[in-house]
């Protein structure tokens, strides 16, 4: 997930990689968790009902995906494609980088923020054909029928955008509802946001696509509840959180109409204890790159997943087909994560299958954060532009890489692939 006041680590110590947070916001933030009060959860159990809509009988609720639906073409002013090239944070690495650091990529010259080239070129998400041909993608060729739509609040905007996200949200609910899709909002964190703001939002967000059959629902321990993804969570200090997410809280959301499953980013062992203590039903790892954060090394999944099962809570790990977001972030090489033709993606299915118990719910990074290369979308390989050649940015900007020697549906098959050995294995 991007955004251009991030700040990723320039080392691969995990405990100091965390993107669009610093280390003086997360101590800050665990500086106010004291004497905190857990309240006592039953023990956690996922119900799923055999639902199935009239036009997708074949409909699941495990596997979400990332989408994001920010890119738009020529014709409405190009949005995210022509992305800028993000500054580091120190001074040195800007100077070294002169040359990229703050230029804007040109769809026109073949330049896009991104390292791999979309088989529908700077295509945009508002376009109603390219959404039923994403979302048919998804569900016909990967077997996927949750989307996990980035969502950046009721009135406003993510900071490389114009449209407010408000602006087309609907439309997704409308088109996954004509095709048996559910949607899953993932909320990002817009200037602004606090545990009151978030209350809100939510009774915003149930009053408005509640009606929706699209609107995904998920059955723990009998009661069937809305599920909300939140970005950053971290952020927000666990005292404040507790007002809203446990039912003791001033302005509590609990045991209401409202109520419902809350799921925070994990980040590390102190951001876990946050989520447990702010009153988070469970949370989810998000990062595609291996080891960038504690909750994205593997080695750790064991560890969590048995910490979540004591805790009552739902663990979700987030898998990938590899990173690389060189275009925008050209000083974040060692974060890259070659894809080594479907092997890395393979390796972390065979991680979470290799977990007991299994968990039920699994999200992918992403069907199309193009910027980061986590994207399933279909890419295609491009000659190397030959002109400016003498331009040392045009050359930088115009480069791709390929799924080659796979085609480019490649991931959207693998992902099939590995998704239906996850079912296999969760059947009861």
């Amino acid at each position: 997930m991007l955004i251009s006041k991030s700040k990723v680590s320039d080392n691969n110590n995990v405990n100091n990689n965390q993107e669009k947070s610093s280390t003086t916001e997360l101590s800050e933030a665990n500086n106010n968790n004291q004497n905190v009060v857990t309240e006592k959860k039953e023990p956690l159990k996922v119900i799923f009902t055999q639902t199935s809509l009239q036009n997708n009988p074949s409909y699941h609720p495990n596997v979400h995906i990332f989408y994001y639906a920010w890119y738009r073409n020529k014709e409405e002013g190009y949005e995210h494609w022509n992305h800028q090239v993000l500054s580091h944070w120190t001074k040195e690495t800007n100077d070294r980088l002169q040359q990229y650091i703050g230029k804007n990529h040109n769809p026109e010259k073949n330049e896009l923020a991104t390292n791999f080239y979309p088989m529908r070129k700077a295509y945009s998400s508002i376009d109603k054909t390219i959404i039923i041909e994403h979302f048919k993608e998804l569900k016909e060729k990967s077997n996927i029928h949750v989307i996990v739509l980035s969502w950046w609040g009721i009135n406003n905007k993510d900071e490389n955008s114009k449209s407010k996200t408000e602006e087309y949200t609907p439309m997704f609910f409308e088109i996954a509802e004509e095709l048996g899709l559910k949607i899953v909002l993932h909320l990002e964190p817009y200037q602004g946001r606090s545990a009151n703001s978030f209350h809100t939002d939510i009774k915003y967000l149930v009053d408005t696509y509640g009606k929706y059959s699209s609107f995904y629902k998920l059955n723990i321990n009998g009661k069937e509840k809305p599920l909300f993804y939140v970005y950053d969570s971290y952020l927000i200090s666990s005292n404040e959180w507790q007002q809203v997410l446990t039912e003791k809280g001033s302005n509590s959301i609990r045991g209401k109409y409202y109520d419902s499953i809350f799921i925070g980013l994990y980040l590390n062992r102190m951001t876990r204890n946050e989520i447990k203590h702010s009153g988070f039903d469970g949370f989810y790892t998000y990062f595609a790159a291996t080891r960038f954060t504690e909750g994205s090394t593997l080695e750790n999944w064991k560890e969590m997943n048995d910490w979540a099962n004591q805790n009552q809570l739902l663990f979700i790990p987030s898998l990938a087909p590899g990173y690389i977001d060189e275009k925008v972030r050209p000083w974040n090489k060692q974060n890259t994560r070659d894809r080594e033709n479907g092997k890395y993606y393979e390796r972390m299915f065979e991680t979470l299958f290799n977990l007991n118990p299994i968990p039920p719910v699994i999200s992918i990074t992403s069907y199309n954060e193009w910027h980061e290369g986590t994207q399933i979308e279909p890419a295609i390989p491009v000659e190397k532009s030959q002109d400016n050649d003498n331009n040392e940015f045009h050359t930088f900007a115009s480069s791709y890489i390929d799924y080659k020697p796979n085609d480019p549906y490649f991931y959207i098959n693998l992902t099939k692939k590995l998704v239906d050995q996850f079912l296999t294995k969760i059947k009861p």
